[in-house]
């Protein structure tokens, strides 16, 4: 057996220091100086011996590779997504119940819709909608909008009708909110349909958050909302609430302050924070337009935040490729019963495939982009790369754009730093040792 060093290995030194991360298995390592040598060199044949021990752990942990087996992971990873894309045994449904908005956020892609709010006769078309995929075992529902609070009665209406009619179980409830209308009364109500998860977003400190982030009668709506955070993390304990800082280039160095805010408000609890990066596309919808934060920036916030002693992402992670847009059996469904693929489509009459109403999809073409040019393995080069393990593939939206409308969107991890060879990725696996090591637990391979 030929063996090589995996695509997915990385060796480095620091300090005098070998150190060995691989992306497969999100391992790292720190080695001896002949190890490394051994790794270094063993694609050249050069000729270096360790022990079968040393090799059995190198092999264990995917660092060197049998070279019959270079696109082994990739391989399955992609047979794996496909599976799962074009399964039929979960039915994932957004709705929008209203696309009305109670707030007038300036950078909102929803900027040519009209205020519509869903129907009897479209919730009744919902539920028939639902049971015709019979091969569901599965529902995993959540609530959009607009703001899908205003719609709230209507919401109570289709709970009701899916827990008398649907056949499919519900298996998760999610809703993403400005959290502006989450009082009491509705955590009342979903303590009888747990909500699996709440996505409310803040936009920065008060004052920056109220200048964006504010309603016809209320320019103070940062309090109202961090108090109904309050009552939802008493009253429902076992939801999991995702607070997303919108962040842009003028806002972004409060991001650290509110972070430790809300964890020593909500320490302990199920609360969980994390930056979210607006993006804002050109007139032409061809690339990002400032303030957006691009990736040479999301580099630098990550690593500000490392000063500040926060662990917010620096390290990488092993990531899922999927996406809504590009799976078989999921849907946004509009409230006029309109069914689109991507969240970023809404309102846009010319991103419509079909209707709930209606037994045919209509925009076939766009169906068809989005379930097979949608994904990162429609990208020759991802197959060689070494942050594919740890690179969520990038948006399936913009990846359609890049293709067929002359977009230019990097879709790559912000770890790739494309132009400096690894060397972003390498400080934070140096930050991560340095952090191992200060507490003793650096795993180590050495003979």
């Amino acid at each position: 057996m030929e063996l090589i060093k995996s695509i997915y290995t990385h060796i480095f030194k620091y300090n005098g220091k070998c150190l060995v991360y691989n992306s497969e298995n999100n391992c790292f390592f720190e080695i001896s100086d002949k190890i490394y040598e051994y790794i270094e060199h063993i694609n050249e044949n050069k000729f270096i011996s360790v022990s079968q021990e040393t090799l059995d752990m190198l092999i264990k942990h995917k660092i060197i590779i049998s070279k019959n087996d270079k696109y082994s992971y990739y391989n399955r990873s992609k047979l794996m997504n496909c599976l799962d894309r074009f399964c039929s045994t979960k039915l994932t449904i957004n709705i929008i119940p209203t696309t009305s908005c109670n707030f007038k956020c300036p950078y909102c892609f929803e900027k040519n819709k009209t205020n519509k709010t869903i129907s009897d006769n479209v919730i009744e078309k919902l539920i028939e909608f639902i049971n015709k995929h019979s091969d569901s075992k599965k529902l995993n529902l959540m609530w959009y909008g607009g703001e899908p609070l205003l719609a709230f009665e209507k919401i109570k209406i289709i709970l009701k009708l899916i827990q008398d009619k649907s056949i499919i179980p519900l298996n998760s409830h999610s809703i993403i909110t400005n959290g502006y209308l989450f009082d009491q009364a509705k955590c009342s109500f979903f303590k009888k349909y747990p909500l699996s998860d709440i996505q409310i977003t803040i936009d920065g400190e008060q004052s920056q958050h109220n200048k964006s982030r504010y309603t016809c009668n209320d320019n103070n709506t940062y309090e109202r909302i961090i108090s109904n955070i309050d009552v939802i993390v008493e009253e429902m304990p076992s939801t999991r609430v995702f607070i997303r800082i919108n962040i842009d280039e003028n806002n972004k160095y409060s991001f650290a302050s509110l972070y430790k805010k809300f964890n020593e408000r909500w320490g302990g609890k199920n609360v969980h924070v994390y930056p979210g990066f607006i993006r804002i596309d050109n007139e032409n919808s061809t690339n990002m337009m400032v303030p957006s934060i691009i990736e040479d920036s999301k580099r630098n916030f990550y690593f500000d935040l490392e000063e500040d002693g926060l662990k917010v992402g620096y390290y990488p992670e092993l990531r899922n490729k999927s996406c809504s847009a590009v799976r078989k059996n999921s849907y946004i469904i509009g409230p006029e019963g309109e069914l689109y693929k991507c969240w970023n489509d809404v309102s846009n009459p010319n991103k419509i495939i079909g209707n709930i109403c209606e037994d045919n999809i209509k925009n076939v073409d766009l169906l068809a982009k989005y379930l097979t040019e949608g994904t990162v393995f429609e990208n020759e080069k991802c197959r060689d790369c070494f942050y594919f393990p740890i690179c969520g593939g990038g948006c399936p939206q913009y990846r359609l754009k890049n293709k067929f409308e002359g977009g230019s969107y990097d879709l790559c991890s912000v770890r790739n730093d494309k132009r400096l060879d690894k060397k972003y990725f390498t400080e934070c696996l140096i930050k991560h040792y340095e952090l191992k090591r200060s507490n003793g637990s650096i795993n180590l391979i050495n003979e």
